[in-house]
């Protein structure tokens, strides 16, 4: 059982994490919709991207 609810902390981290950067993608997107500039919008969600998977699909 303990293994379990330690098993659901760093989810529930990466839960809480991503409902704070919705705001943010949320914000970006909108005016990405009316210009089309993309690079805003390229740079968050490269800064989502976790270096692990990174190296990974570098390989």
């Amino acid at each position: 059982m303990k293994d379990t609810q330690w098993n659901m902390k760093p989810n529930k981290a990466k839960a809480v994490m991503l409902a704070k950067r919705q705001l943010e993608f949320n914000q970006l997107m909108l005016p990405f919709y009316d210009t089309g500039n993309q690079k805003p919008m390229n740079t968050f969600l490269r800064s989502c991207l976790d270096e692990k998977v990174i190296n990974i699909m570098k390989e």
